[in-house]
């Protein structure tokens, strides 16, 4: 059974402790939590693992000292959320103008914007709400996952590719084609009268489900 220890200033000197990867802001202040094995302040709620909660945390622009170091029971991971409402707009063609709906759909991360493409809210308010995001393959809760990212190797449509870099505010990634100088054109367009030009590098959307995150 977990018993509480609560760290005393004699114990920092010789704290041996796991930091975490996660991405975590308090007042837009980045925070480093650590897992210090042992020391319980914490038992039950969302992160007791089973031996209570011995998760601390610090400014990530500071040395870690007794003053400085805070019991953690917060958000493990970036803090996400949606902004939406709809818009109108003037589209004008031809000499001709008119009046169009539209909408302002973002999701933010730490309260910065993540994403802004063409899901719908429906599609966004599940991966925010059902914790889907944290699932993404790109780890997208912890610190640097967007550098961290870089080289990755996937398949884009079948055919292998590598991350060139990570599109921050729209949640995309720039891929290049692996071992081949081109991608092809998709079979779906291949007989299309619609121009559609074999690339060297592609901008895709993380939630493309043409992208296969895992290859060797």
């Amino acid at each position: 059974m977990s018993e509480f220890r609560l760290i005393k200033r004699e114990d920092i000197e010789g704290l041996r402790y796991t930091k975490l990867p996660w991405d975590v802001c308090i007042k837009n202040r980045p925070y480093q939590v650590i897992n210090v094995d042992g020391f319980v302040h914490t038992i039950g709620g969302h992160l007791d693992f089973g031996k209570g909660n011995s998760f601390w945390a610090y400014p990530l622009d500071e040395e870690m000292n007794y003053d400085n170091l805070i019991e953690f029971n917060g958000c493990p991971g970036a803090r996400w959320g949606i902004e939406y409402y709809p818009t109108n707009y003037i589209k004008t063609k031809w000499d001709e103008s008119e009046v169009r709906q539209g909408r302002h759909l973002i999701i933010t991360r730490n309260e910065k914007p993540f994403y802004d493409g063409f899901l719908t809210i429906h599609e966004a308010l599940s991966l925010v709400l059902d914790n889907k995001l944290s699932e993404h393959p790109l780890d997208l809760n912890n610190r640097d996952f967007d550098k961290n990212c870089v080289g990755r190797k996937i398949w884009y449509r079948s055919e292998p590719a590598i991350i060139e870099r990570y599109v921050n505010g729209q949640a995309c990634i720039i891929i290049k084609p692996d071992g081949m100088e081109r991608f092809s054109v998709p079979k779906e367009h291949q007989d299309s009268d619609i121009p559609y030009y074999e690339e060297d590098t592609l901008k895709v959307d993380i939630f493309s489900k043409n992208v296969w995150w895992f290859r060797e």
